[in-house]
């Protein structure tokens, strides 16, 4: 069981690419074993066949060829006997030697006890007739009538023993037959068991896989449409898994942690601009009223009051580059914002992809199931050729045994003439049967013709739906990979509004300094009050510049807090 685990939680932190790879192998392994089953099956009912034709039906061939020249050599014997014809007699003689190699040859075939023993019982007889007829012919047609019986007898044993055969042979035939067909049928019922293990594998582990990708990826882009409306408060995504989308995943997190960070910072910045500028309006309300009230020395006025010329001009500078800051951060934000689209177009892209990726592997069963259709109609057809072949198979034995009956018709001739038109008539019915029968076996060859090549087009089409699977995989890799590429940018604008933020601040602090300076120099000026009647109006126009860029400041801040609050931190 720990191996198991262990084993069940590398696929589970594999790739993307490797589950859906040892998927696809685990489904080739599978319909592997149904072709090796397959394979063995047709292999013995192929070696079942040959033993049939090479060795049955050859022996069949041999014990009816033993009947015939049986047959014959009582015809010609009958011939010598009644004509005294002694070219009878040497055919006789020949056909006995003709008839012991069949037998020898049909021992040398036979492997079955039965049919060995039957054709000994065979070669005996044949001896002993070839012996009774030559005892005969030495003693010259007048023998006793005791050896013309013996010899018919030996002749009717030898036909009985020659029928006994040939029904062994059908028997062996038919069980044979039997076994096959029984050994076809289980092999095809193991093929079915297969491929319907195969189908239930195919199908649970593309919902399994299917589902393991497309979950967290719905959810990563649920999360981006929130992060897209500015609520930052959206809780990270948990992926047990160590694939493509774990590391997507943690890039979405600390994504969101680092704008949350800048957002925050962003408005305590803000906070501090909004202070600053209310405190530079105050004092600019206050140097206005002491300048109302300057009656000090004039030289002593002028030269403070360029002085603090100067101080509001670098304010104003100071002022410029906080309003440029501050639309590097709107401009950034906007960046930020766009990227964060852009990852979510690229998410519903890598969803699409799967999704039809899967459609590709439902075309992939369905084949499946066709080509197992096709199989089954296959083995449907065999065993009608089987059985259309057994049928040809008897009306050549019936034709045979018709063709001898006609033989020994035409040597007897004369007036008995008309059975031999019987027999050719029966003759001619049965050649109309076989070619019959052989018509119905083109045409169920044709038709498992068109079946294979249904089968093999099939195959295809399987094939190359396994290689649109895979592209539309690579396809869901490459959109990831823009994914990351869109994440990098997202990430180095937000060091950009960083740095902007770090200029807003060093400005901020040296406004402060210099309106420090306006302070201290307002204060000299307040001492010689008696000389600043001339430079007053001049003093109290700086005075309200100085009071409308702090307004203006202090407007810009509220406007970039406004801003700011749109994010739910």
């Amino acid at each position: 069981m720990k191996s198991f685990f262990k084993r069940f939680t590398f696929t589970w932190n594999a790739k993307l690419r490797t589950k859906l790879l040892s998927s696809f192998i685990l489904i080739c392994i599978i319909f592997s074993i149904g072709s090796v089953v397959s394979f063995t099956s047709m292999r013995n009912t192929n070696q079942s066949y040959d033993y049939l034709i090479n060795n049955v039906m050859e022996i069949r061939s041999v014990s009816s060829s033993i009947e015939s020249n049986i047959s014959q050599q009582t015809s010609h014997f009958r011939g010598y006997f009644l004509n005294g014809d002694i070219e009878d007699l040497d055919r006789v003689t020949e056909l006995s030697q003709i008839g012991s190699e069949l037998i020898n040859n049909g021992l040398e075939l036979s492997t079955v006890e039965e049919v060995t023993d039957s054709l000994t019982i065979l070669q005996n007889l044949n001896n002993s007739y070839s012996n009774q007829v030559e005892d005969i012919t030495t003693n010259g047609m007048g023998s006793s009538d005791t050896s013309n019986r013996d010899l018919v007898l030996l002749e009717n044993r030898m036909i009985n023993e020659s029928q006994q055969l040939n029904d062994l042979l059908n028997e062996i035939v038919a069980e044979h037959s039997e076994q096959t067909t029984a050994e076809s049928a289980t092999a095809m019922i193991l093929i079915l068991i297969i491929s319907a293990v195969a189908l239930v594998i195919a199908i649970v582990g593309g919902f399994i896989i299917s589902t393991m990708i497309s979950k967290p990826i719905v959810k990563l882009a649920q999360i981006s449409e929130r992060l897209a409306d500015g609520d930052l408060t959206v809780d990270s995504l948990t992926v047990k898994s160590r694939d493509e989308i774990y590391v997507l995943n943690e890039s979405f997190r600390n994504m969101t942690n680092n704008f949350r960070k800048m957002v925050a910072q962003i408005a305590s910045n803000t906070d501090q601009v909004a202070a600053s500028s209310e405190q530079l309006s105050s004092s600019a309300d206050e140097t206005t009223k002491a300048t109302t009230t300057i009656t000090g020395s004039i030289q002593s006025v002028a030269t403070g009051a360029e002085t603090q010329v100067q101080s509001t001009g670098a304010a104003k500078e100071v002022v410029k580059d906080i309003a440029v800051g501050m639309k590097q951060i709107t401009e950034s934000v906007e960046l930020v914002s766009s990227f964060a689209n852009d990852a979510g177009d690229k998410s519903n892209n890598g969803k699409v992809v799967i999704e039809k990726a899967m459609k590709q592997m439902d075309k992939i069963n369905s084949k499946t199931a066709e080509i197992s259709d096709v199989v089954q109609q296959l083995g449907d057809k065999s065993k009608e050729i089987g059985s259309i072949i057994s049928l040809i198979t008897d009306v050549a034995e019936q034709t045979n045994l018709l063709a001898l009956n006609a033989a020994i018709e035409a040597a007897r001739a004369g007036e008995h003439g008309r059975g031999f038109a019987v027999v050719a008539d029966e003759v001619r019915k049965l050649a109309e049967q076989s070619n019959k029968s052989a018509e119905e076996i083109r045409h169920l060859i044709h038709y498992i013709q068109e079946d294979i090549d249904r089968s093999v087009t099939m195959m295809g089409e399987g094939r190359e739906s396994v290689e649109g699977g895979l592209t539309l995989v690579n396809d869901a890799g490459n959109e990831f990979e823009t994914i990351s590429l869109s994440v990098n940018d997202l990430t180095t604008q937000i060091a950009q509004i960083l740095r902007a933020v770090k200029e807003n601040t060093e400005g901020t602090n040296k406004m402060q300094t210099f309106i420090e300076e306006a302070a201290k120099i307002a204060e000299e000026s307040a001492s010689y009050s008696q000389n600043v009647a001339a430079s007053t109006e001049e003093q109290m126009a700086s005075m309200e510049e100085i009071s409308a860029s702090a307004e203006t400041l202090s407007s810009m801040a509220e406007e970039l807090l406004n801003e700011v609050r749109k994010f739910k931190v």
